[in-house]
């Protein structure tokens, strides 16, 4: 006996005969742009982490001074450098609570931090203190207190409130001109990362939160000179500093502050504050304001614009990694001026 198929089913026999080769295509097409893109991911992200990314420092926030490497970290950066974090939050490779150390303070922004692409011991905190240790003996250690992007109003903070600090044998404050046009930063908007990568493609995480930090800054569109970077700001920040330095100075520590030029002030002595042209106007007049507060404060000063001049005309070797940021050869120079510095203060403070 035969039965005869209902239309319906019918129907649905065709349907997946004419539709089965299509669904398998559509499937294996799936799978292949899935796994290329897979592909494609891993080939990113080991081209980033070649270039030093996927391994980064962790910053944690601070009511006071806003911003700082979290403490306990030791990464590898660009050119397998090492970046390390005490346990005091300060970058060395010695610990800041090693009993009997001479012990050196050092705070500033990414010029002292020293950057991703140098190492711990070439930087010119950690170098100045094997110069002090060759010349007395002392066990002398360096806590680089230097933060990417800090204004000069986050360094008299750091001075203040963060209570590690407070019993430094010395502290060295390094500024640029462009510190002062800065004022308070915040994490926000930069590329500090508050937590630690996943463990599935860290450097393209990394990657990502920086261009999300760029596009957060764009958005933001240009920040008022009067909120930010007008010269009331900056003679603000500067006398705030210098009273923090005093305050330090009377509670019995060396102290110094040193200028750290730009590239191009080594070689053009105008226009040094062209970086905020359209803030900071009247440049030239700021600035004679700026070493004038400087002078009247009596505190140690140190402005690293001739010896930088002084090192470039001797030899072509780069000074600079950028427009700021010293390179290797920069950071071997500052060392041996500024520590040579410190151990003149030194001998000046136990006569």
């Amino acid at each position: 006996m035969t039965i005869e198929r209902q239309p319906e089913q019918k129907a649905d026999q065709a349907g997946r005969t004419r539709f089965g080769p299509r669904l398998r295509a559509s499937s294996i097409l799936c799978v292949l742009v899935l796994a290329s893109t897979l592909v494609g991911l891993v080939f990113v992200e080991l081209g980033l982490r070649f270039v030093g990314l996927g391994d980064p420092v962790i910053y944690r926030t601070n009511i006071a001074y806003r911003y700082a490497p979290r403490p306990n970290q030791s990464v590898q950066r660009l050119r397998g450098e090492r970046v390390t974090i005490n346990e005091s939050g300060y970058r060395s490779t010695e610990s800041w609570t090693k009993p009997g150390a001479f012990k050196v303070l050092w705070i500033g922004d990414s010029v002292t931090w020293g950057g991703r692409y140098i190492d711990d011991r070439d930087t010119f905190a950690e170098s100045s203190c094997e110069a002090i240790k060759d010349a007395t003996g002392l066990e002398a250690v360096c806590g680089n207190a230097g933060v990417n992007a800090y204004g000069v109003d986050n360094m008299t903070s750091r001075l203040r409130y963060d209570r590690a600090g407070d019993d430094a044998n010395a502290v060295i404050a390094v500024i640029g001109w462009w510190n002062l046009g800065r004022a308070q930063q915040n994490i926000g908007g930069n590329l500090w990362l508050q937590q630690d990568p996943p463990g599935w493609f860290p450097a393209l995480w990394e990657f990502a939160a920086y261009m999300a930090s760029r596009i957060l800054v764009y958005l933001q569109g240009e920040r008022s000179c009067d909120e930010a970077y007008g010269p009331e700001v900056s003679r603000a920040s500067l006398a705030g500093l210098l009273r923090e330095l005093a305050k330090k100075q009377n509670e019995g520590a060396i102290v110094l502050l040193v200028r750290s030029p730009a590239r191009h002030e080594i070689s053009d002595t105008e226009g040094i504050l062209r970086m905020y042209p359209w803030c900071l106007e009247s440049a030239s007049a700021l600035i004679r304001e700026f070493d004038e507060a400087i002078a009247s404060s009596g505190l140690p000063y140190m402005d690293m614009t001739s010896v930088a001049r002084r090192e470039a005309a001797m030899d072509s070797a780069e000074l600079f990694y950028d427009g700021i940021h010293l390179d290797v050869r920069g950071h071997r120079v500052y060392a041996q001026a500024i520590g040579n510095k410190i151990l003149e203060l030194m001998d000046a403070s136990n006569n």
